[in-house]
């Protein structure tokens, strides 16, 4: 089974209280504009969290417990970065001899929450959960999301919003508003158009990001499409010129900031959307982005591209 969607809509706190309910084995992977992190849960307990400054709370969190000096943390974690099997900073703070397995096992628990807190603030982040679990995964500390105490996670996310600003939120919020009305209406009149497409109608996915490529194949076939999902325009143009030979004619959604077919640029949407209308005119084109420029809309509708829709709405 996979869940996948918005934290605007749900956070993250509450969808691992909702997986805990039900007993739930699996990855949730999130992803945001703060970074990236996964949870792993065993039987609705959580069994370990990664993100992309977990390490770094770690180091941070055994300094404050006056476990190790800072010069041993960075001894560990030199040594770290030189370990080709990837393993965990407590791990080798124990090797080394700085802490015992009981300092380990405190010191896990505080970076799963502190990790967790951290991605509950990624309110505008994406979700996936997925029920395939990695073998490697320890199962000796799980701890249970519903006593992950709410004054806590109040308190962290206080203190969070003082210190983490999301970049250039302030030009994105300005051009976010002056659109936003027009955002809506087409967000609608794209929910009427999917519906009214009959049913298995292929659909060919052109998105660099894994987890949003994931994501988009799980809503849309939920919708009742066939998905297809390539990485790469490059890889878009040879789907489409294998579609050409046979009787499928697809509808193309495609990310508009990926590596460009030149190799110049990171418009690599638009320029598959040049290709495709002097190639291919009669293919309807879907673009969705994150970058918030209204000239660059401009342009993608002026080359006919059908819908043009913001990230996440």
């Amino acid at each position: 089974m996979v869940k996948s969607g918005c934290l605007k809509v749900k956070s993250l706190i509450g969808l691992l209280r909702e997986i805990s309910d039900e007993h739930l084995t699996g990855t949730l992977d999130v992803k945001s504009y703060y970074g990236m992190g996964s949870i792993y849960i065993k039987e609705g307990k959580i069994a370990m969290a990664t993100s992309s400054q977990s390490t770094e709370r770690l180091g941070r969190r055994v300094g404050e417990m006056g476990l190790v000096t800072e010069v041993k943390i960075q001894q560990a974690l030199n040594l770290q970065k030189k370990e080709k099997q990837g393993k965990h900073l407590g791990e080798i703070l124990v090797e080394l001899g700085f802490i015992d397995n009981i300092e380990l096992e405190d010191l896990i628990k505080v970076q799963i929450k502190e990790v967790i807190h951290g991605m509950n603030f990624w309110q505008d982040g994406f979700f996936r959960f997925d029920e395939n679990l990695e073998k490697s995964v320890p199962a000796t500390i799980l701890i249970d999301p519903k006593s992950l105490d709410d004054d806590e996670m109040e308190s962290y996310l206080k203190a969070s919003s003082n210190t983490q600003k999301k970049p250039t939120r302030k030009d994105r919020k300005e051009t976010a508003d002056s659109i936003k009305d027009e955002i809506n209406k087409n967000i609608e009149t794209l929910s009427d158009k999917l519906r009214s497409f009959r049913p298995n109608d292929l659909i060919l996915l052109v998105e660099d990001e894994l987890l949003m490529r994931q994501i988009i194949t799980d809503k849309l076939s939920d919708f009742g499409f066939i998905v297809d999902s390539v990485p790469t325009p490059t890889e878009a143009l040879e789907k489409i010129a294998e579609y050409e030979t046979s009787t499928k004619s697809p509808i193309i959604v495609t990310d508009l900031v990926m590596p460009s077919i030149s190799g110049k640029g990171m418009f690599g949407g638009m320029e598959l959307l040049e290709i495709l209308q002097e190639k291919y005119p009669h293919i309807p084109v879907i673009m969705t982005t994150a970058y918030p420029d209204p000239n660059t809309k401009q342009k993608a509708l002026f080359w006919g591209v059908y819908y043009y829709i913001s990230k996440p709405d």
